[in-house]
């Protein structure tokens, strides 16, 4: 059992929309860029991937893809990360 408190998820907290190339295969590059601008602008987390981030269009190797770029040290930078 983890001894959640509500001070670990005060903030700003982005649901970005999972970016597709024409060809409907995950564009990485334009991920980075809105997990860059979020982070820039004030979040202080990112709920990724979701419903209202594509989750059901993508393959179980995208998720992972998703999840890697989304937790990446250069991505959480200036936010507190929390496990829920």
């Amino acid at each position: 059992m983890t001894n959640n408190t509500t001070d670990q998820y005060r903030g700003i907290y982005g649901i970005p929309a999972t970016p597709f190339n024409e060809d409907e295969t995950l564009d990485i590059r334009s991920l980075e860029s809105v997990l860059d601008f979020s982070v820039e602008n004030g979040c202080h987390g990112i709920v990724m991937p979701v419903m209202a981030s594509e989750y059901q269009a993508l393959t179980d190797t995208e998720r992972k893809q998703v999840f890697d770029i989304t937790t990446s040290p250069s991505t959480t930078r200036y936010w507190r990360r929390s496990t829920i």
